[in-house]
C-alpha cells in the first residue's frame, strides 16, 4: 500500500519535470537555432535491472514501481531557415555546428548564426561568445561585411576567415549549455563537417512545433492528474483501514 503512494508520488514527480521541459520548448519557440528537448523517463525498475548488470545491486533488492526523469535529450532535426538579408547573419542548412569560444575559453557548439562585431571588430554571437574561424577568432571590422554560402567571412572585398564547422559522429551526447549553445565531453572529439552548405542572409529558426507542445502539456497534466488521485485513494484506503478495521 505504501509503495503505491511512492509509486505515484514519483510520477507526479516526473511529470512536473517533463511539464517545465516542454514549457521551456515553447518559450523557446521564436529563440533562433533552439534544439528541442526530449525528456526521457525510466522506471524504476528498469534503473535498478541496469544497476543490477553492473554489480551494483542484488536482484532481490530491485522494487517495483516508481519512475525517475532519467535525463533530457535534443532533437538536431533542421529547424526552418528563416531569410533576415542581414549581412552577418548565416544559417546552417544540413548537419554540424559552428564553433564558438565560451567565457572560460572552452569550446561550445551552436546552430544559431545570429552575429554581430564586439568592440574589436570580433565576429560574436548574441552573448558575446568569439566565433571561431579555422584558425580562431575571425576580425571583421570594415565598411562591408558579407558571409558566403561557404562560410568565408569577406571584408570590403578581402577573405578574413572561414567559419569553422564541424560535426559529431552521435550528437546525443552533448550537453546543453543554456538555451542555443551546447558542450560535448572531455573525450569527446569533433570532425570538420565537409561539404558545408550554408545560407547567408538567414537564420534557422527553432525545430518546436507549437502544436506538439501544447498536445504534451495536456497528456502531462492528465498524467499528473492520475497519479494525484491514486495518492488520494490510497490515503482513503489507509484512513478505512487504520480508523475502522483497526477497532473491529
Amino acid at each position: 500500500m505504501v509503495k503505491a503512494l511512492y509509486s505515484a508520488a514519483s510520477g507526479m514527480i516526473g511529470q512536473q519535470l517533463r511539464q517545465e521541459a516542454v514549457a521551456n520548448n515553447i518559450a523557446n519557440v521564436s529563440t533562433t537555432g533552439y534544439k528541442k528537448a526530449i525528456p526521457a523517463q525510466r522506471g524504476f525498475y528498469q534503473i535498478f535491472l541496469d544497476a543490477i548488470a553492473i554489480d551494483n545491486l542484488r536482484p532481490g533488492d530491485v522494487p517495483g514501481g516508481g519512475m525517475l526523469l532519467d535525463a533530457t535529450a535534443s532533437d538536431f532535426s533542421q529547424g526552418n531557415i528563416k531569410h533576415t538579408r542581414e549581412p552577418l547573419d548565416v544559417a546552417l542548412d544540413g548537419p554540424g555546428f559552428l564553433v564558438v569560444e565560451g567565457p572560460a575559453g572552452n569550446k561550445l557548439y551552436t546552430r544559431s548564426g545570429h552575429f554581430a562585431l564586439n568592440q574589436d571588430g570580433e565576429l560574436v554571437t548574441e552573448n558575446g561568445y568569439k566565433v571561431q574561424g579555422e584558425g580562431g577568432a575571425i576580425s571583421a571590422a570594415g565598411a562591408n561585411i558579407m558571409i558566403s554560402d561557404d562560410g568565408r567571412v569577406v571584408v570590403d572585398g578581402a577573405e578574413r576567415g572561414v567559419l569553422q564547422v564541424v560535426t559529431f559522429e552521435d550528437a546525443r551526447v552533448l550537453t546543453r549549455v543554456g538555451d542555443t549553445m551546447f558542450a560535448a565531453p572531455e573525450n569527446v572529439f569533433p570532425s570538420i563537417a565537409e561539404p558545408v552548405k550554408m545560407v547567408s542572409g538567414a537564420l534557422e529558426s527553432s525545430n518546436i512545433s507549437i502544436a506538439r507542445e501544447m498536445m504534451d502539456m495536456l497528456v502531462t497534466a492528465r498524467n499528473f492528474e492520475a497519479n494525484q488521485r491514486v495518492i488520494l485513494a490510497v490515503d482513503s484506503t489507509l484512513d478505512k483501514t487504520i480508523n475502522d478495521v483497526g477497532r473491529t
